[in-house]
């Protein structure tokens, strides 16, 4: 009786301790990485049904720029677009890997969550005075531009396509696997459309061209150790979680061998078509 009354006590105890571990107030890289692997780990059950309980956990104030980005993180994967637009919108003053992700989450949230198209669009003209396009952050605009396209394709605004097309292309340099340039090719029965196959077809050929000349420089003059930073998305159970991530010259090099083989696929189908 006595070793069953201690082992009550002791059962007690420990989950009065299971309790406490899990009522521990979280970092919000903490709560991130804790949502993420539960998500991962049970497919078929609703997402915010595994993410949700982790917002009474979190820490909110006082917090470092990483862990202010995946408090916007948080609250992105939890459908709280208000909340997750606030955070995101502390960085967007500055002018590291962050702020480039804090920006296209915000407008993300403009496009999906409130429908402020022409707001992106303004977004998208500060964005490209604020940040230079540097190779090691291929998208760049592309996702954005995409967005707003595809929503423009429903209307069969065929016009405003090329026009945001054109406006993302324009003054482009060749030195990264930009996938902007891949938008002619994508939307290319928009520039029929307009009467601008032609010259569509010419823009995929150029970049073609140069890119594959970029490329070969590049595999020319690999650096010892050199490594490059990428602003990219990784995709967890249907859902896209900005992360910065490195990659080497050789992985960036892979991106472009990647970019040109879609262009010559997409030129050898127009040319059959």
């Amino acid at each position: 009786m006595k070793k069953l009354s201690f082992l009550i006590v002791i059962c007690f105890i420990s989950l009065a301790a299971f309790s406490q571990i899990n009522d521990s107030k979280l970092l919000p890289s903490e709560a991130l990485t804790l949502m993420i692997n539960k998500v991962e780990n049970n497919p078929g059950v609703k997402r915010i049904e595994l993410t949700k309980p982790y917002l009474t956990r979190l820490i909110t104030d006082s917090l470092s720029k990483e862990e202010q980005f995946c408090l916007g993180e948080v609250y992105f994967w939890n459908f709280m677009p208000k909340e997750s637009f606030n955070s995101f919108s502390t960085l967007l003053d500055g002018n590291d890997l962050f702020a480039r992700a804090a920006w296209h989450r915000t407008m993300i949230i403009n496009i999906r969550a409130f429908k402020k198209v022409d707001e992106v669009e303004k977004q998208l003209s500060k964005f490209r005075k604020k940040f230079n396009r540097i190779p090691s952050d291929p998208d760049y605009l592309y996702s954005r531009v995409y967005d707003l396209a595809d929503i423009y394709l429903k209307k069969q605004n065929h016009k405003k396509i090329v026009e945001l097309i054109e406006q993302e292309i324009k003054g482009l340099k060749h030195d990264g696997p930009y996938k902007s340039l891949l938008l002619p090719a994508i939307f290319i029965d928009s520039f029929k459309e307009v009467g601008r196959y032609d010259y569509a077809i010419k823009l995929l050929k150029e970049s073609k061209f140069e890119l594959e000349k970029t490329y070969n420089y590049r595999l020319n003059n690999i650096p010892k150790g050199d490594t490059d930073y990428l602003v990219h998305s990784s995709r967890v159970k249907g859902m896209l979680t900005v992360v910065n991530k490195k990659l080497s010259y050789t992985q960036i090099n892979d991106l472009f061998k990647v970019l040109i083989s879609n262009l010559d696929n997409a030129l050898n189908k127009f040319e059959q078509s």
